[in-house]
């Protein structure tokens, strides 16, 4: 019998349920063709979106799951701003669903591979300096 421990209830099972392991390997195949879908040249997002995306890193690093709600937060924020593409927020909801079953190796790898396509827009892209 294998035991599996979870660090989200910090406690052993027997085993994962069937459901539990289908759902990871969807949430694995939907962030790969996530990932393999884009575009060669890197994205470019607003410099607030390019913050959200290093204060994940940082959430997914530390393994905190407080800093990995405040990021969901400031996605969703983003997203209405409309600074954020669905596409985007689709990337980071998958990094989140992997940090939330506590596959924070896995998680770190996306968000390592979502942010190194994506730059931060240049002020005169998107229609006025900030020079002022």
């Amino acid at each position: 019998m294998m035991m599996i421990y979870h660090p989200k209830s910090r406690g052993w099972s027997a085993a994962q349920s069937p459901n539990s392991s289908i759902k990871q390997i969807l949430l694995l195949i939907l962030l790969a063709l996530i990932i393999t879908t884009g575009c060669s040249s890197k994205q470019a997002v607003p410099a607030e979106s390019i913050k959200v995306l290093a204060a994940v890193r940082t959430a997914v690093s530390l393994k905190s799951e407080k800093q990995i709600e405040r990021c969901r937060e400031a996605v969703k924020a983003e997203a209405e701003q409309g600074r954020m593409s669905e596409g985007l927020v689709r990337e980071l909801e998958s990094v989140f669903a992997l940090a939330d079953d506590g596959n924070w190796e896995q998680a770190d790898k996306a968000i390592i591979k979502i942010q190194s396509r994506y730059k931060p827009v240049r002020a005169m892209e998107h229609g006025h300096s900030h020079d002022h």
